[in-house]
């Protein structure tokens, strides 16, 4: 069944571009990521320039200004900040609830996965995980992490540490978000480049 609950201009900062959600614990609301200056993080983005992400030591990258956020929208229309600016979560694009009432974070441009504490703290877990779109956190802690930049996609400890390849080189701007199944012990990646799904043992 198909429900709208918000528009665009009941945000309370300008909408650029909303990327990805997940479902809030008891289903009262969703956490939507508005991804921010988009737009200003590559060098080139038509052809024949190259379309690739700006090196993050450079001027062009000191130049993006940091309006990611990450808001709560109930089903009733209520919209709330949850996550705010920071270069820490420049780009956002993807969101889970991560394990010990925290939310974690795939940030696109340097590729900072961020967990998000109670009351706003924000820590970088792991980073250089250019590209960054899907994640999702396992029962046992383990991070999953997909690039669309690389064609790849991770898996880490807790910590960020003791950090995976599952699947590397599959193409530029293919492997965008991920779906972890627990009960089938999988991880299933969607390949826009070659209209398939990696099947991938968590």
């Amino acid at each position: 069944m198909q429900r709208h609950v918000a528009d665009a201009s009941q945000f309370p900062f300008p909408a650029e571009f909303f990327n990805d959600a997940v479902a809030e614990h008891g289903g009262r609301a969703v956490y939507v990521t508005e991804m921010g200056a988009r737009t200003q993080i590559r060098i080139g983005a038509t052809a024949p320039a190259p379309n690739v992400l700006a090196p993050t030591d450079s001027a062009q990258a000191w130049a993006v200004p940091a309006t990611s956020r990450v808001y709560r929208v109930t089903f009733d229309g209520q919209i709330s900040e949850v996550v705010g600016p920071s270069r820490k979560n420049l780009i956002v694009n993807g969101v889970t609830f991560g394990n010990f009432f925290n939310v974690l974070l795939a940030e696109f441009f340097y590729g900072n996965i961020v967990r998000v504490w109670p009351g706003g703290r924000k820590e970088i877990v792991a980073t250089g995980f250019r590209g960054a779109d899907g994640i999702e956190q396992a029962k046992n802690g383990t991070i999953y992490v997909s690039s669309f930049e690389n064609g790849a996609v991770w898996k880490m400890d807790v910590h960020g540490e003791n950090i995976q390849p599952l699947i590397e080189g599959v193409g530029f701007q293919s492997t965008a978000d991920l779906y972890l199944d627990e009960s089938k012990d999988i991880v299933l990646v969607p390949d826009t480049l070659h209209s398939t799904v990696h099947v991938l043992s968590m």
